[in-house]
């Protein structure tokens, strides 16, 4: 009898515990980790990716719709193969890949000691800092709105839609012009 009471019982002891570590685990996945505790390795500031990552690549998808007049003629900088697409699509992965990167709590705008080009008009970068951590929801709904319009232009690409790419491109311009104005730059008129 006891060997039979132990085999009932040992399925729902091992159970319970299981449950009970994975609610604990869910309740410590619950909490923002501080940026001590992160898994992530920090190195690279925001105005470091911004400059390596985002601009670069936003500039890749701005361009792959642009058809230039000029005294030395016309300049299509259109795709017009499945490299050149390629081009495009790389950057859009990598446009969406660095606004998740943007969004990991404790990431420093700037090295320490960093000045704002214009002071006049921009915010100190610890002071973008100290705004981030005040409200990070700010900063996230930012990065995940123009993520969403880069999952848009993604969409576009892969049907090679110049127009709707084109479209996208000013609405992602928009939402970018508006962070800036937010962090980077408040005393300018928003859009």
């Amino acid at each position: 009898m006891t060997s039979n009471f132990a085999l009932r019982v040992g399925p729902v002891v091992a159970a319970v515990a299981l449950a009970g570590t994975v609610l604990v685990g869910c309740q410590n996945e619950a909490k923002p980790a501080a940026p001590a505790e992160t898994p992530y390795h920090l190195r690279a500031t925001v105005a470091e990716i911004m400059d390596s990552m985002v601009m670069p690549a936003a500039d890749v998808i701005w361009n792959s719709t642009a058809v230039t007049e000029s005294l030395e003629g016309t300049k299509d900088s259109t795709p017009k193969n499945d490299e050149d697409w390629k081009v495009v699509e790389r950057a859009a992965v990598m446009l969406s890949e660095a606004l998740n990167s943007l969004m990991i709590p404790g990431r420093h705008v700037d090295k320490p000691g960093a000045v704002p080009d214009d002071p006049e008009s921009e915010l100190a970068p610890d002071k973008i800092e100290e705004m981030i951590r005040k409200d990070p929801q700010v900063w996230i709904g930012f990065a995940q709105s123009i993520d969403g319009t880069v999952e848009k232009i993604q969409g576009a690409i892969k049907a090679r839609d110049l127009q709707a790419i084109s479209d996208l491109g000013g609405e992602l311009d928009e939402i970018c012009e508006n962070c800036h104005l937010h962090f980077w730059y408040p005393k300018q008129e928003k859009k």
